[in-house]
């Protein structure tokens, strides 16, 4: 399950913008099962934008969860690949991400399971690589 505290740095390009997103987990409520995330989003150095959203714990992948997609990541759904962005090197599994032939995600075990992204949004491409993460109390 997913802790307080659990927290990653992702950076990248958005087309040729320069982008960083943080996301941490700051609150959760056992009763409802719902997390609060705080987002916090800079493109090209510009003034942070910060947001927080309800997050149902449901919807946030628990190691147990991204262990059972590494031990089932073959052909056609995914492939495993070591893959090394500047937070470290990781055993992945690259997966199609949507109906585009070109997008991809790489999950592994960090706080929620993303350590890169190369996708398209519309016709712009999002590439993204994670460059830190803190694990919660």
């Amino acid at each position: 399950m997913p802790t307080v505290g659990d927290s990653v740095e992702f950076s990248g390009k958005l087309g040729s913008s320069d982008e960083r997103l943080t996301y941490t987990l700051t609150s959760y409520d056992p009763a409802k099962e719902i997390y609060n995330r705080h987002k916090v989003e800079v493109t090209d150095n510009q003034i942070p934008q910060n947001s927080d959203e309800s997050v149902r714990a449901a919807t946030l992948p628990a190691e147990a969860d991204i262990e059972l997609l590494l031990s089932n990541c073959m052909p056609p759904v995914g492939q495993i690949e070591t893959v090394t962005v500047p937070a470290g090197t990781f055993k992945a599994c690259k997966m199609r991400q949507g109906d585009q032939g070109d997008s991809w995600v790489w999950t592994a075990k960090v706080p929620f399971g993303t350590v890169k992204v190369d996708t398209l949004i519309g016709k712009t491409r999002l590439q993204l690589e994670l460059q830190k993460f803190t694990l919660g109390r």
